[in-house]
């Protein structure tokens, strides 16, 4: 079943985020050094300071347009390798929209659907061309403007044109300004999904089947439209438990800690429901803060010589109560229970 979650999860968001992230944290860095080799100014002044600049350091300053040029290289590199991830990315968004991704995928890639709902899956449909669907957004559109005008800059910058054709090789070293600004409007219009939806996705994805028996999953939020999309994820993995006859297997508890009159009142009323009144699961919702200590206690009751994992994402001070309970309620017996603190805090 965790394969399962792990192989939606995956097919339906980033299938390489390591590339992307390590590339796109590289991209802005080489950006941001690309400049400083060919600051005439910068180079004046630390050529000047006798203090902090000695004869070999001066030497290295003459080199500045190779350094200049390296890292030039660097960013063709790490944008070869970020336009790569991005394709792959693409197809898979596609691929997780059609009939044959299967049920978890296909509910994954339906979260956004309704109003005031961020996605997951930016190509809404299988039936789109995926590249012009994503060329409509504004990362896609900022991404060629600054592909088009990085290659230019490059082809120009090469030997045979500096020499015989320098007003162009000039000329075309004035689009730094169109691929700077290009660069800044594309990282603020990447996708944006919400906190909670990529949270959870890694809660899932990142545990391991072969360790598991039970996983034992807690939710806090203070608005109860937040668990409106969850909801139905949640309600798959129950029919799929179901089904395989391993309804222990996931125990959830999903906690409200902000409510109106109205909704407190809706709530009492259809207290007796086998159903929950706020997700529509069987497990009931409960309301206020969760209990810690207690439920840290039962869990090392329940599993008194297992090794289990605590992941957590959230807040940092939350993180903190969650990693003194880990230790307060790990045995000191090393074949007793054990918890294993694990965070993503933002």
């Amino acid at each position: 079943m965790q394969q399962n979650i792990q192989g939606g999860i995956n097919q339906s968001s980033s299938p390489t985020p390591q590339f992307l992230l390590a590339s796109a944290t590289c991209l802005n860095f080489n950006c941001m050094l690309i400049l400083l080799p060919v600051s005439r100014n910068l180079i004046s002044f630390i050529r000047g300071t006798s203090i902090c600049c000695r004869r070999a350091l001066r030497r290295q300053l003459d080199k500045n347009l190779t350094f200049h040029k390296i890292v030039a290289y660097g960013i063709a590199v790490n944008a070869i390798i970020h336009i790569v991830a991005h394709l792959v990315n693409v197809e898979r968004y596609h691929i997780s929209q059609s009939k044959e991704a299967g049920g978890l995928r296909n509910k994954l890639s339906g979260i956004g659907k309704t109003a005031n709902e961020s996605y997951l899956n930016p190509i809404r449909n299988y039936e789109v061309n995926p590249t012009t669907q994503i060329l409509t957004t504004i990362a896609g559109v900022t991404g060629v403007i600054i592909t088009v005008a990085f290659i230019l800059i490059m082809t120009s910058s090469t030997e045979i044109i500096r020499r015989s054709f320098y007003e162009v090789f000039w000329y075309t070293h004035h689009l730094f300004m169109v691929f700077f600004i290009g660069l800044v409007i594309h990282g603020m219009g990447s996708i944006d999904t919400k906190r909670a939806e990529w949270a959870s996705s890694q809660v899932f994805s990142s545990l391991e089947p072969e360790f598991n028996t039970t996983v034992y999953f807690y939710w806090t939020c203070r608005d109860a439209s937040a668990f409106e999309w969850f909801a139905d994820l949640l309600f798959l993995l129950e029919t799929q438990m179901a089904e395989k006859g391993k309804t222990h297997f996931l125990s959830y508890h999903i906690f409200l800690t902000g409510w109106d009159e109205s909704q407190a009142t809706h709530i009492a009323l259809h207290d007796d429901e086998k159903m929950d009144v706020i997700t529509g699961l069987r497990q009931k919702t409960f309301y206020g803060r969760p209990n810690w200590d207690t439920e840290f206690r039962q869990i090392a009751e329940n599993h008194p010589s297992n090794s289990i994992g605590v992941f957590f994402c959230g807040p940092k001070a939350l993180s903190k109560i969650l990693q003194k309970r880990c230790n307060l309620y790990s045995s000191a017996d090393p074949r007793g229970v054990q918890f294993h603190y694990n965070k993503e805090s933002f």
